[in-house]
C-alpha cells in the first residue's frame, strides 16, 4: 500500500493520532473541570463544617448553661416541704391573731353594751326626774 497525500486524504494512523489528540485534549478538559468542581465541593465542605462546628459549639455552651441554671432550681419535693412549712405557719398565725381579736371583740361589745344600758338607764332617770319635778309644782 502506497501511502498517498491528497488534500481529502491523510494515512489512517496520522488521522487515528489526530482523533486520539483530541479524545486526549477533551478528557484532559474534563479531568480538569472535574478538578474544579471536586474543589467547590471541598470548600464547600470545609465551609458546611466549620458552620456546623459552630453551631455545635453553641449548642454546647447552652447546654452548659442550662445544666449550670438547673442547679439553682428547686426540685418538686422540696418545693412542696416548703409550702407545707409556710401554710402551718400561716395556720397558726391565723389561729394566733384569730384568738387574740376574740377578748378584743367581746370587751368592745361588752364595752358597747355597758355604754347603751347606761344611756338607757340616764334616760330612765332623767325622765322619772322631770315627772317627780312636774309632780311637785303641781
Amino acid at each position: 500500500m502506497a501511502e498517498e497525500t491528497n488534500n481529502n486524504n491523510i494515512p489512517l494512523k496520522e488521522y487515528v493520532n489526530i482523533k486520539l489528540s483530541d479524545v486526549k485534549l477533551l478528557i484532559s478538559e474534563l479531568e480538569r473541570r472535574i478538578d474544579v468542581k471536586f474543589a467547590d465541593k471541598d470548600q464547600i465542605i470545609d465551609r458546611t463544617e466549620k458552620s456546623l462546628n459552630e453551631r455545635l459549639l453553641a449548642m454546647n455552651e447552652f447546654r452548659q448553661q442550662i445544666n449550670s441554671e438547673r442547679l439553682l432550681y428547686v426540685n418538686r419535693d422540696q418545693l412542696d416541704t416548703a409550702v407545707h412549712n409556710l401554710e402551718s405557719k400561716i395556720e397558726i398565725l391565723l389561729k394566733t391573731v384569730t384568738g387574740d381579736i376574740r377578748p378584743l371583740q367581746a370587751k368592745q361589745t361588752f364595752n358597747n353594751g355597758a355604754i347603751w344600758a347606761i344611756g338607757i338607764f340616764m334616760t330612765v332617770v332623767s325622765t322619772a326626774i322631770s315627772y317627780v319635778i312636774a309632780y311637785l309644782k303641781k
